[in-house]
């Protein structure tokens, strides 16, 4: 059972996006994120999860000198080795014109998407999402989809 709750909306709130997924190689970047307050990781990026390395951007000074004391008061930072190991892996996402990456991530997230497709298609049992081609702003051009999971729904017979 999915839970709505509904979001107050006043001028002392700001949305909170979560962009893990917002990277071109799993979804159309239709558009530049402009969300009061964004997180990014590195993990969906670079497929190292066990990382736990992200970051936010906040447009809020306010906002932002609270998070910063809130993280101060209660966080354990960030380990030596982690962080050595996010820059190494943002060298190597960064290497040439830093766009590499998503290309060959995007082909092998896109030929993932259509073989699972293509195995959920056969059934007569299940069905995944349909998600149509979209305007990728980083790559220019219209293009398929390639999410990072499949959802699959059973059919009631």
């Amino acid at each position: 059972m999915v839970r709505r709750w509904p979001i107050q909306k006043a001028s002392s709130v700001n949305a909170i996006y979560d962009h893990a997924y917002y990277w071109p190689h799993f979804s159309a970047i239709p558009a530049q994120a402009n969300g009061d307050i964004m997180i990014f990781t590195i993990s969906k990026l670079t497929g190292h999860a066990g990382s736990r390395f992200g970051w936010a951007l906040v447009k809020d000074k306010d906002v932002y000198l609270n998070m910063l004391k809130y993280m101060q008061l209660v966080e354990m930072g960030v380990s030596r080795d982690t962080q050595l190991r996010a820059l190494q892996l943002l060298k190597v996402v960064l290497e040439g014109d830093g766009r590499e990456i998503f290309h060959l991530a995007y082909e092998k997230m896109r030929d993932h998407w259509e073989k699972n497709s293509q195995i959920v298609s056969l059934s007569k049992r299940f069905t995944s999402q349909d998600i149509p081609p979209q305007y990728c702003n980083f790559f220019e051009k219209v293009r398929g989809p390639s999410p990072g999971d499949t959802q699959v729904s059973f059919l009631h017979m």
